[in-house]
C-alpha cells in the first residue's frame, strides 16, 4: 500500500513542554499555512522522542 504521507513537526513545542499535547487547533493551523491534505493521506507526528 503507498499512501501520501504528511509530517507534522512536534519536536519543538516537546522540548519546550515535555507534556504537550497536540490541540486539534495546531492541525488546523497547519493546514492554513499548506494545501489541503491529500484525501487518505497517513499522518504522521514527529516528535523526537524514544
Amino acid at each position: 500500500m503507498v499512501l501520501p504521507l504528511v509530517v507534522i513537526d512536534l519536536h519543538a513545542k516537546l522540548a519546550k513542554y515535555a507534556d504537550y499535547v497536540q490541540p486539534l487547533d495546531d492541525m488546523r493551523d497547519w493546514g492554513q499555512c499548506r494545501d489541503r491534505l491529500p484525501i487518505g493521506a497517513f499522518m504522521s507526528m514527529r516528535t523526537e522522542l524514544s
